[in-house]
């Protein structure tokens, strides 16, 4: 056990006469939050003026709890031989202060039986002359500024720290033993996906849980909690370790990621820039997918068409992007770019130019008129964007007037079909 011896130093004036003026200090050095006890003696009457704060300004006796630092105290005594002064310095050193950290704080300060915490005490100051623990009951050293306490019931423990000065502060912190494990079940929805898609993760007790904890976090949305979202690329395994007073738990679920479409295309341009009065026609190539969504600039398509005809009417470059669906709803895009100059090919509405072999399109009126050196079977007209606007089948004819008068002015493909072969037409509706 340590000893603090207090020194009382004597201080004394030999004034003119007789007088003679003696101060009793309990310490002249001493701990912040120290009392501090002045006595005088020698004369009849004493008079005290400080910049410290004084229980009183008169008497014999005087308390004070100075701040830390230096400071004087002044003693006037008077008697009938006269007046004596005498000036007291006081030196008051600082406390440490003492937080007690515990391994074990995320579990409220619980261990499981047979498990450790480790304590670790923190200061203000930067070198501490010594810590000392106690009870040293269940602990690995009871000095240091760490300790290892592996208890068999709960323990409060006492760090009492020490600086440079000799001036001590004192903590406390619980060790608590935790005997009950936890017990849950964990649930992956759904337990399959896609690249880019999400599960939600479950863990539901059945026993008091104090806390979850989830891993690997890279790929989740927290790693805490009895619910999380999980968005893998690949197939990952998941571990959740459940907690209760110290004591855990652990268990793993596997979400299945599934492999993604392969998805690739061509375009009849061979992405070399076309006019406005030509078509450059797209095909995605995927074997796994059984739908496709062609964003459009101006327009979205949702078919199971793998091909589209595309006749853009603005010049520059014309983003097309196709999303490839396959029959488990995993999905894979490509963008395609069409670039269009701005000028023409052949003549704006010079029908002569754009007339093909056998099949002709041309404009009469509020009708179109399609003629070809074989049987039609089908004439179906698109609009710029690639949307099919009219479709219809025509039966032994190699002449077929089309009603158009629902169709704005512009520029549309034709897709003609016939015994022999099918053609696209490019048509200019004025």
């Amino acid at each position: 056990m340590k000893r603090i011896v207090y020194i009382i130093l004597f201080l004394s004036v030999v004034a003119s006469g007789q007088a003679q003026l003696v101060v009793n200090v309990s310490d002249t050095i001493a701990c912040a939050e120290t009392n501090i006890v002045l006595t005088a003696s020698g004369m009849d009457s004493y008079s005290w003026s400080s910049a410290v704060v004084l229980d009183t300004n008169a008497g014999d006796s005087v308390n004070t709890e100075p701040i830390v630092g230096t400071h004087t105290i002044t003693v006037t005594g008077t008697d009938t031989s006269g007046t004596d002064t005498l000036i007291v310095s006081i030196v008051i050193n600082p406390n440490p202060t003492v937080v007690i950290q515990s391994s074990a704080v995320n579990d409220n300060d619980f261990v499981c039986l047979g498990n450790s915490a480790t304590l670790t005490a923190i200061s203000d100051t930067a070198v501490l002359a010594s810590v000392m623990w106690s009870p040293s009951t269940a602990l690995d050293t009871d000095s240091g500024v760490s300790v290892v306490s592996t208890p068999d019931s709960t323990i409060i423990y006492t760090a009492t720290v020490y600086n440079d000065y000799g001036c001590s502060v004192s903590g406390t912190k619980s060790v608590k033993v935790g005997t009950s494990y936890p017990a849950f079940s964990v649930s992956a929805d759904p337990v399959t996906i896609c690249p880019g898609d999400s599960s939600e993760l479950t863990a539901t007790p059945t026993t008091v849980v104090s806390r979850f904890t989830w891993s690997p976090a890279a790929t989740l949305s927290g790693s805490s909690g009895s619910l999380i979202l999980a968005g893998p690329t690949t197939t990952t395994a998941y571990t959740v370790v459940g907690t209760r007073d110290g004591c855990s738990v652990d268990t793993t679920i596997t979400l299945n990621v599934l492999v993604p479409p392969t998805l690739t295309y061509t375009q009849s341009s061979g992405g070399a820039t076309i006019k406005l009065d030509e078509t450059d026609i797209i095909t995605a190539v995927c074997a796994e997918c059984v739908s496709y969504v062609w964003k459009l600039p101006n327009s979205t398509l949702f078919t199971t068409q793998n091909e589209q005809i595309i006749s853009p009417n603005t010049a520059g470059a014309n983003i097309i992007k196709i999303k490839g669906i396959d029959s488990n709803s995993c999905s894979a895009s490509v963008n395609v770019t069409v670039n269009v100059d701005s000028s023409f090919a052949g003549t704006p509405f010079g029908l002569n130019e754009l007339a093909k072999d056998e099949v002709k399109a041309i404009q009469k009126g509020e009708t179109m008129v399609v003629s070809a050196g074989s049987t039609i079977r089908q004439v179906a007209i698109y609009n710029l964007l690639g949307e099919q606007v009219m479709n219809k089948a025509v039966a032994n004819k190699s002449l077929e007037q089309i009603s158009i008068d629902n169709l704005s002015t512009g520029v549309y493909v034709v897709l003609v079909k016939t015994d022999i072969k099918e053609t696209a037409l490019k048509l200019y509706l004025n």
